[in-house]
């Protein structure tokens, strides 16, 4: 594995993203089309959820190993979903069922804007 790949992964450098989630929506840009709910995509608008993360171990060429926190996910709820996911009403079993995960190795980008459209993060692969 290369440096930017190990860069790309690492969940300190999404973390902004994390912060800035309950501020605005997400545009997701995809390195390839996905398809969600029967239609293609390259960028997803939605409402992003903080990502879920694993603990990675990486062999060293020296001997030894170290142990890393890498993104493993994005769990994501489609605009056509945030009112009914948002209303406390519906069972949390519907509501989480609104919620889509994407892998975070299918992202290229991530923008979070604000209600008025003004980005507020934004961050790219390497």
């Amino acid at each position: 594995m290369n440096e930017n790949d190990l860069f790309n992964k690492d969940s300190m450098f999404w973390r902004e993203v994390n912060a800035t989630l309950p501020y605005g929506l997400a545009e997701i840009e995809l390195y390839e089309a996905e398809m969600v709910r029967g239609e293609s995509m390259t960028t997803i608008n939605c409402n992003l959820l903080p990502f879920e993360d694993e603990k990675v171990e990486y062999e060293m060429e020296n001997g030894g190993s170290f142990l890393k926190t890498e993104v493993k996910s994005w769990p994501l709820v489609l605009l056509t979903d945030l009112e009914f996911y948002s209303n406390e009403n519906n069972s949390k079993a519907d509501r989480d069922a609104k919620v889509l995960r994407l892998p975070h190795v299918q992202v290229k980008s991530i923008t979070i804007k604000d209600s008025k459209g003004v980005v507020l993060c934004k961050k790219t692969k390497l």
